[in-house]
C-alpha cells in the first residue's frame, strides 16, 4: 500500500509500472512477490508483549504494549524458545522490524541484461540456461558460442530447465518445451510442469494430478500412472527415477511415499512412509539414496521403505541436491546474519526464498 503523489498530480489508478512520491507503508512477508528501492533511513525493532493463560499453551499478544526502539542494524530472524518454557506466562517480545525509506535518493534502476539466469543445467560439455522471467533459453556449447532459443510462452514465468546430449527440457507453470540445437523450440505439454528429471535421453515429467509422461526425443511420451499426490522431490537411481510424493489427509496433515518410475514407464509404489513431523519438507539426493530432512537423512531401500537414520547436527537444512558424488545443502546463515539500518538496497521479499548459507558437501 502507497500514501504518494503521482506526477503531474493525476489520481486515477494505473496498471503496470507507475512512479510515486511520498510514504511507502508495506508488509514484506515471506510470500510477497514483489520488491520495492529505496534508501533506508531508519530501522525499529518492534516489541510486543504476549500473555498464556496459566492452564494452556496459547500464546496471545496483549494490546496496547507495542513499542519501537531504534537501532542501527537488525536481526534477520527472531526467537521463538521463550513460547516453550513451562515457567513463563507473560513475556516481551522482539517480533519484526519497521523499516523507514527514501523512495527519490536512489539511484536509477540499471538496464536489465539480455538474460538473468534462473536455472542451469549441463550435458556434456554443453551448458543450458532458462532465464528468470522471459521465454528464453540460452544453450553454450564447448567453443563458448551461446546461441539463443526463443520458447513460445509468455513473460513473467519462471523455468527450470533439465539438459540432456541432444537438447534439454524446459518445465515451468505454463507448460513444457523442448530445445534442440538448430531447431524451433516446440511445446510439449500446456499444463504446468514444474517437476521433472532426465536419465540419459529419457525426461521425467510429473505435472500434479496422477498423470506423469516419460519423453524421449524421437517417440511418443508414455504415459505413466500413479497415486494422486504432490510431487515433493525427485532423484535419479541407478536407471530409474524416485520420487517423493506427499498426500494431503487434512490441512494440518500429509502423508509421504516413494514412488519408482524406470526409464520403460514401469511403476512401483512404495508403502506409506512413517511420518517425520514439525520438520522442513523432505527432499531425496545421493547415492546411495537417502531422504534429508531437517536435520536427519534416512536411507531407502530398494522395497522404497525407510532404512538407516544418521543425525547431521548443526541447525536444520531446506533444501540440497547433488553434484556428481557430491552431496549440497543449504540452511540459514550460521550467525543469522544482520542488514544495516542505513545503506542504499534493494529489499525484496521473492516467494519462499531468503540468503542461506551452503554448510557442507559430503560425497559419504
Amino acid at each position: 500500500m502507497t500514501d504518494g503523489r503521482r506526477p503531474g498530480g493525476a489520481s486515477r489508478q494505473d496498471a503496470g509500472h507507475v512512479e510515486l512520491t511520498g510514504r511507502f507503508y508495506g508488509v514484506m512477508g515471506y510470500d510477497t512477490p514483489s520488491y520495492v528501492r529505496g534508501r533506508v533511513t531508519r530501522a525499529q525493532l518492534v516489541t510486543e508483549r504476549y500473555r498464556r493463560p496459566p492452564e494452556n499453551h496459547g500464546w496471545h499478544i496483549v494490546p496496547g504494549h507495542r513499542r519501537l526502539r531504534d537501532v542501527e542494524e537488525a536481526p534477520r530472524f527472531f526467537d521463538n524458545d521463550m513460547f516453550m518454557r513451562n515457567d513463563l506466562f507473560e513475556v516481551d517480545r522482539e517480533v519484526g522490524v519497521v523499516v523507514d525509506l527514501d523512495l527519490d535518493d536512489v539511484p536509477l534502476i540499471p538496464a536489465r541484461p539480455s538474460i538473468v539466469p534462473g536455472d542451469v543445467s549441463a550435458s556434456g560439455e554443453t551448458l543450458w540456461v532458462a532465464d528468470q522471467q522471459l521465454p528464453i533459453v540460452v544453450s553454450i556449447d564447448p567453443e563458448h558460442v551461446a546461441r539463443e532459443h526463443v520458447l513460445p510462452g509468455h513473460i513473467g514465468h519462471s523455468r527450470h530447465v533439465w539438459a540432456t546430449s541432444t537438447g534439454c527440457w524446459v518445465g515451468g507453470h505454463d507448460g513444457l518445451y523442448r530445445c534442440v540445437s538448430g531447431e524451433e523450440p516446440r511445446k510439449i505439454i500446456d499444463g504446468p510442469v514444474p517437476h521433472g528429471a532426465v536419465i540419459g535421453e529419457h525426461f521425467l515429467a510429473c505435472p500434479s494430478g496422477t498423470r506423469w509422461s516419460l519423453h524421449t526425443q524421437d517417440h511418443n511420451p508414455v504415459e505413466v500412472d500413479v497415486p494422486d499426490g504432490c510431487v515433493r522431490s525427485i532423484a535419479v537411481d541407478g536407471e530409474s527415477f524416485v520420487v517423493l510424493a506427499e498426500q494431503r489427509q487434512t490441512d494440518a496433515a500429509s502423508t509421504y511415499r516413494l514412488i519408482r518410475v524406470n526409464v520403460s514407464g514401469d511403476v512401483t509404489i512404495g508403502p506409506q512412509l512413517p511420518p517425520m513431523q514439525h520438520s522442513p519438507r523432505p527432499f531425496l539426493t545421493g547415492s546411495p539414496l537417502r531422504v534429508f530432512r531437517g536435520s536427519v537423512a534416512v536411507a531407502v531401500l530398494p522395497d522404497l521403505t525407510y532404512g538407516a537414520i544418521e543425525r547431521l547436527g548443526g541447525d536444520p537444512i531446506f533444501h540440497g541436491g547433488q553434484i556428481g558424488d557430491f552431496v549440497w545443502m543449504i540452511g540459514h546463515p550460521p550467525d543469522g546474519g544482520h542488514c544495516p539500518a542505513r545503506s542504499n538496497t534493494s529489499v525484496r521479499a521473492s516467494s519462499g526464498y531468503s540468503p542461506f548459507s551452503m554448510p557442507s558437501l559430503s560425497n559419504r
